[in-house]
C-alpha cells in the first residue's frame, strides 16, 4: 500500500509539472509605439492625406505576459476628437492601407476585420520581432473651417486576442496619436463664364461683343471662396466706357439687378462680406450692356479692362 501511494503521488507531480511548462509556451507581451505629433496644412482645393505609423514588438521577457504566439491581435481607433472645436467641422476619415483601400472604423466597436489593423506573431517567433503598420487620415475639403491651429487626437487600442472578432479579448493597452492641422487664412477669387465653376487659376474672362450694337449684353460670374471676411471691388481705367484710343462707347455695368457706377473709375461690389466657410463659393453675377453709340465713331477695337480686387485681413 505504501509503495502504491508513493507511486501515485509521484505520477501526479510529474503531470502537474508538465502542464505548468505547457502554460508558458509562446507567452509574450506586445509592446507598441505610434508616431509623434505630425503637422499638416489644410487645403480647400483637395484632400490632405496624413500617413500614420504603428510598430508592434514581440517580447518574451515580460513577467506578466498578455499575448500568446499564433493569436491574432488587433489595433482599433477607439475614439477621435478635434481640439479646439472647428467651425465648421474639420472632417476626416481613416483608411488602411495606402490611400482609400479599406476605411477604418473610428469607435469602440468595429464590426469587420477590414475596419481595423490586425496581425499575429506565429509560434517560434524570436524575442524582439517587429511588425509595422500604417494607415492614412484623410482631411476632407468638404468644409472650410475658420483659420487656426487644430489638433486631431486619435485614441488607439491594442487588443491581444482577436481570434473571435468582433469579440476583443485580453486586456487592451492605449496610445494617443496626434495630428496638428493648420488652417490658414484663405481667400480666392475666380472670374468665369456665367454659370461656370470656381477655379482659383481662372482669373480673367473676355466679353466679346463682336460688332458693337447698342443694347447688347454679356455677363460673367465673379466667384469668391473665403474663410475670412472680405471686400470686393472693380476698377475701370476707362471709367465705364469702351475705347479704341480715340473714341469711347459707354456701357452699363450691373451686379444682379443693381447698376454699379464706374464714373470715378471704381465701384465696390461688396464690403465686409461674411466668410462663407464652405468650398461652395459666393457668386456675384455681373453684366455689361452697350450704351448709346455716338455718331461717326472711328473704326477699331473698343476695349476696357475691368480689374477685380479681393481684399481680406
Amino acid at each position: 500500500m505504501k509503495f502504491r501511494s508513493t507511486f501515485s503521488l509521484s505520477a501526479m507531480a510529474l503531470c502537474l509539472v508538465f502542464l505548468s511548462s505547457m502554460a508558458e509556451l509562446g507567452a509574450a507581451t506586445l509592446n507598441w509605439t505610434v508616431d509623434s505629433t505630425q503637422a499638416v496644412t489644410y487645403s480647400a482645393d483637395s484632400t490632405v492625406w496624413v500617413t500614420c505609423h504603428v510598430t508592434v514588438t514581440y517580447s518574451t521577457l515580460s513577467s506578466s505576459p498578455s499575448y500568446r504566439a499564433g493569436r491574432r491581435y488587433c489595433i482599433i481607433i477607439s475614439a477621435a476628437s478635434v481640439s479646439p472645436t472647428a467651425n465648421p467641422a474639420l472632417n476626416y476619415t481613416a483608411w488602411a492601407p495606402n490611400y482609400a483601400v479599406n476605411q477604418l472604423f473610428i469607435g469602440p466597436n468595429p464590426s469587420t476585420l477590414t475596419q481595423v489593423l490586425s496581425g499575429n506573431f506565429p509560434s517560434g517567433t524570436a524575442n524582439g520581432a517587429v511588425q509595422n503598420f500604417s494607415f492614412d487620415i484623410a482631411l476632407a475639403n468638404s468644409t472650410f473651417p475658420n483659420p487656426g491651429a487644430y489638433t486631431i487626437s486619435l485614441t488607439e487600442k491594442l487588443w491581444p486576442s482577436c481570434n473571435s472578432f468582433p469579440t476583443l479579448g485580453g486586456t487592451s493597452s492605449t496610445k494617443t496619436q496626434l495630428i496638428a492641422v493648420t488652417v490658414p487664412n484663405s481667400y480666392d477669387v475666380s472670374v468665369v463664364p456665367t454659370g461656370g465653376s470656381f477655379s482659383a487659376t481662372t482669373t480673367s474672362q473676355p466679353l466679346d461683343f463682336g460688332t458693337l450694337t447698342a443694347g447688347a449684353t454679356l455677363g460673367a460670374d465673379i466667384l469668391v471662396r473665403s474663410n475670412v471676411s472680405y471686400s470686393l471691388a472693380l476698377t475701370s481705367p476707362n471709367k465705364g466706357a469702351l475705347s479704341n484710343g480715340i473714341d469711347t462707347v459707354p456701357y452699363i455695368l450691373k451686379q444682379g439687378v443693381n447698376t454699379k457706377s464706374l464714373t470715378t473709375g471704381s465701384t465696390t461690389l461688396v464690403s465686409g462680406a461674411l466668410k462663407n466657410n464652405t468650398t461652395v463659393p459666393a457668386k456675384y453675377a455681373i453684366t455689361a450692356t452697350i450704351g448709346t453709340l455716338g455718331a461717326d465713331l472711328s473704326s477699331g477695337t473698343y476695349t476696357d479692362n475691368l480689374t477685380v480686387t479681393l481684399t481680406a485681413p
